[in-house]
């Protein structure tokens, strides 16, 4: 649908998913078109938006730009296919390009295993470990395309009467952005900034540094931007977006917090820690092991930067790491 004057929303469904669909923008220029993320690759993902782009008069050779903001599957796998039916530049940032767009979500068959190391170093038991899975999703292989333009954040994409700016936001992928259009007071913000949910921020292998320190100074620098309507790549468009800012960085004290708690009697390993903190998915018995995986990384973002700050502390027990109070 034309979610505002020359900006079309395609809702692209995404196979498997609790997310449903992920929210893609085609923006409409008088020289060219922009399209923000393509949606995973597979065929009849590609089918729908050649589908929804005939119906809006629009084919492939007319988009001059693909904008990717972080390189997910649901956001970048279609990207070299639309690429060759378009002839279009592709842009993403420099951090979400190769080789971060080649980090496998699960070690392939054969393949060394980090993955294993990690959780045992973390107290996942190995019964759990053994149980768990990655869910079926098809289309997770990544498109294979090199980004034509590395971005950096700060630059203006111009096509036409269409400026957007380029907003480095890194944390839930070292390279997220987001683009502004400052005339219209109009954001796009990928995963950066949904409405209801919180993006996935963790720390999982290969991936280190500081990602939730990185994604909370990334909400604090949007502070002062003059923004209207927000289009995220997820759950549906929305305005309040000064008192959107504020819940979630609510959210991540109250989370901090949650975690300091369950350290107090003592120490423990990420995975213990996991286990007594408030998840907004549902109570801890009842998670699958896929969601308990990525709990355990969002808890160690959170332990990082407490670790950083200087509140807590971290020791080994042999190969066990444990977390106690500072």
């Amino acid at each position: 649908m034309e979610i505002a004057p020359n900006i079309h929303q395609l809702r692209i469904p995404i196979p498997g998913s609790p997310l449903q669909c992920i929210l893609c923008y085609l923006i409409l220029g008088d020289e060219g078109h922009i399209l923000v993320d393509t949606g995973w690759n597979v065929d009849y993902v590609l089918d729908l938006i050649t589908s929804e782009l005939k119906g809006i008069n629009v084919d492939f050779p007319e988009i001059a730009f693909i904008v990717v903001t972080h390189a997910h599957a649901d956001h970048f796998g279609l990207a070299g296919r639309i690429k060759e039916l378009s002839n279009a530049k592709v842009l993403m940032h420099r951090l979400d390009g190769p080789p971060f767009t080649s980090w496998p979500i699960w070690p392939p068959p054969g393949r060394p295993d980090p993955i294993k190391g990690w959780l045992i170093a973390n107290g996942m038991p190995e019964e759990d470990i053994a149980s768990l899975e990655i869910p079926d999703f098809p289309g997770l292989e990544l498109s294979n395309v090199e980004p034509d333009i590395k971005l950096e954040g700060g630059e203006t994409i111009s096509i036409g009467s269409v400026a957007l700016e380029v907003i480095w936001t890194p944390g839930h992928s070292p390279g997220h952005i987001c683009l502004y259009d400052s005339e219209r007071k109009v954001l796009f913000t990928g995963d950066h900034l949904l409405p209801q949910i919180t993006p996935n921020v963790g720390l999982r292998p290969p991936r280190t540094g500081n990602p939730l320190a990185d994604y909370l100074a990334s909400l604090r620098r949007m502070e002062d931007m003059e923004v209207e309507l927000v289009l995220p790549a997820h759950e549906h468009a929305f305005s309040n977006f000064q008192e959107r800012l504020r819940q979630i960085q609510r959210h991540h004290d109250e989370r901090l917090k949650a975690i300091l708690d369950a350290i107090v009697g003592g120490a423990k390993t990420a995975y213990e820690i996991t286990a007594q903190v408030p998840w907004d998915i549902g109570a801890w018995q009842d998670m699958s092991m896929w969601d308990r995986y990525l709990a355990l990384g969002e808890t160690l973002a959170h332990l990082e930067l407490l670790l950083k700050e200087g509140r807590i502390r971290k020791a080994a027990e042999g190969a066990i790491l444990l977390f106690q109070p500072a």
